[in-house]
């Protein structure tokens, strides 16, 4: 019985051996499916971010051209469009302390003497406050839109600014008007 026994022992170590070699294989086998599986993703996810870097680059491309375009159109504008650039006008302003010298008030009358309607006009108010001794600068700014102005229409454009604290300012106003972003007019207006 105990050459059975011993018999029986090699053979539960040959089995045990041999099915420790098939699921070795077995493991080694599917560790090289799923290792060339992630390989092939890889190169997969590899080719989609160069695609999406070559899009991006096409979208920064065409952003570029469309602003040149809108540069060029502006530019065409402005010479296909001469009467609106040439007779939109600044006819009148004005600008000073308010009665109790708080407030600054400014105002601009734009007159469309051409043969055209203006579109897209915008008023830049740019004000300067000083003074010599101490010399001292305050500045401000202010953008006022006009969406439309047909021929021979006028519109008066007001605001008014806080004044600097202290006493004794002097000021400088500059009235820049544009029609489509092109310069139309300057005017100055200050105290000396």
């Amino acid at each position: 019985m105990s050459e059975k026994r011993e018999i029986d022992r090699k053979v539960i170590a040959v089995v045990l051996g041999t099915i420790f070699i098939i699921l070795a294989v077995g493991l080694m086998g599917t560790i090289m499916s799923y290792t060339s599986i992630i390989s092939e993703k890889d190169n997969i996810i590899t080719s989609l971010i160069s695609q999406v870097q070559i899009l991006q680059d096409n979208v920064t491309d065409l952003q570029n051209r469309i602003a040149n375009l809108q540069n060029e159109l502006n530019a065409l504008h402005g010479i296909f469009n001469p009467n609106v650039s040439e007779t939109l006008r600044i006819s009148w302003i004005r600008a000073g302390f308010t009665s109790n010298e708080t407030k600054f008030s400014i105002a601009a009358t734009v007159v469309n003497n051409g043969s055209v309607p203006a579109e897209n006009i915008s008023l830049t108010i740019n004000i300067l406050f000083y003074k010599f001794i101490p010399q001292i600068e305050r500045s401000t700014n202010r953008t006022i839109e006009i969406e439309r102005l047909e021929i021979g229409e006028w519109c008066t454009l007001q605001s008014s600014v806080a004044v600097p604290e202290g006493e004794s300012w002097l000021f400088l106003v500059d009235f820049t008007l544009y029609v489509n972003g092109i310069e139309t007019d300057h005017q100055s207006f200050g105290s000396f």
